[in-house]
């Protein structure tokens, strides 16, 4: 069994006595006060090792490993949300000194400090059931991101030059496929407008027009209805909750699957935007999922078709000409941090006596094959 993991005040206080790490360094040891490097990730003269104690904490709970991509407000939400939960460390706020002379530190207080002391056989499992965690607070980690996000979007605007967007998990990714094949995955949007044909009537706006061109939908009996029918298009975008809304301007119906288990498709109204994306019900879903009360995985993408009507069953699918999968970046983020899959995976039970022997038999077999 592992011994678990460091908490956060003795795992601070060692890089605070160490000083190895840049811009986390003690103000006065003796009254329990330190600052911390806090720079917007797009400020200039910024580099990787600015950032190096949100990225050691992700690491250090398991939230980023070697070769992931780099995600600077993702992993800072990790650090503040786990401090916030430290009753006896307090942010100092008046004294921050970085909206005045750019100095960009933050001031924090270790109440009553004392040299943090591991108590004597301690040990802890490799869960994540502790309060340095954030994994089982959905809501409240997605609250820590926006704020990180809005914090930096303030500063952004502080200055006198323009500055990327940081919100790299803020969007979605749109896959348009004809039947099996995938004919367009378009990535980082926040507002589109999907449809055939070159012309726009003014129903609906957007920035970013995914224009189709469905040759290989052409060729069926019913390909030129779809590409006509679709010409007005559908509207996509996301709000600042990270919910999906979806309205329907053109004449094909379109049908998409609801979040919850084993639901009928649901029709999108013409004219009409549609959540069909809701990140709080994704929230509570997940919370379940990861505190034992329910074995379903909520999905992080939406499924949609087009003239078609869609069903939970993915065997029931492969009928379907012309579908739209809208994938929400976030909720897929943290799928992805919680090791947790889609539902519409496959899924297994843990192997009994019976599977166990069977693939014993299996192993055996392949051995003799190979010699």
């Amino acid at each position: 069994m592992s011994k678990g993991r460091e908490k956060l005040q003795p795992w601070l206080e060692k890089r605070l006595d160490s000083g190895t790490v840049q811009g986390v360094e003690w103000i006065n040891k003796d009254e329990g006060s330190f600052r911390i490097l806090w720079k917007r990730n797009t400020a200039t003269r910024s580099n990787e090792d600015d950032f190096q104690i949100f990225k050691d904490w992700a690491k250090h709970t398991g939230r980023f490993k070697e070769g992931d991509a780099t995600n600077y407000p993702y992993w800072k939400s990790l650090f503040r949300n786990a401090l916030n939960k430290q009753s006896n460390i307090e942010e100092k706020k008046e004294e921050y000194l970085y909206k005045n002379n750019n100095c960009p530190y933050r001031i924090f207080q270790i109440k009553d400090y004392k040299p943090y002391t591991q108590p004597q056989g301690y040990s802890q499992d490799m869960n994540f059931d502790n309060n340095d965690t954030c994994s089982y607070s959905v809501p409240t980690l997605l609250t820590e991101f926006n704020e990180e996000i809005k914090e930096e979007e303030e500063e952004e605007m502080e200055t006198s030059s323009p500055q990327p967007s940081l919100n790299c998990l803020t969007d979605f990714t749109v896959t348009v496929k004809v039947g099996s094949q995938i004919e367009y995955r378009e990535r980082n949007f926040t507002s589109c407008v999907i449809k055939t044909g070159c012309c726009m009537d003014g129903s609906l706006t957007s920035k970013n027009i995914l224009c189709l061109q469905l040759d290989n939908l052409s060729h069926h009996p019913s390909g030129k209805k779809l590409i006509d029918g679709l010409s007005r298009g559908i509207h996509i975008y996301i709000d600042d909750r990270m919910n999906i809304f979806a309205e329907r301007s053109c004449q094909c119906r379109v049908f998409y699957i609801s979040q919850m288990e084993n639901q009928e498709s649901k029709n999108l109204e013409r004219n009409k935007p549609e959540k069909i994306f809701d990140f709080t019900i994704f929230s509570e879903l997940l919370t379940g999922r990861l505190n034992g009360t329910t074995k379903f995985v909520p999905q992080c993408d939406i499924f949609m078709s087009v003239g078609q009507r869609c069903y939970p069953d993915l065997n029931l699918q492969n009928g379907i000409l012309l579908s739209i999968t809208v994938t929400s970046h976030l909720a897929e983020e943290y799928l992805k941090q919680c090791n947790l899959t889609a539902h519409n995976s496959i899924q297994m039970s843990e192997p009994d006596s019976v599977d166990k022997k069977c693939s014993e038999i299996m192993r055996i077999k392949e051995e003799l094959l190979a010699t």
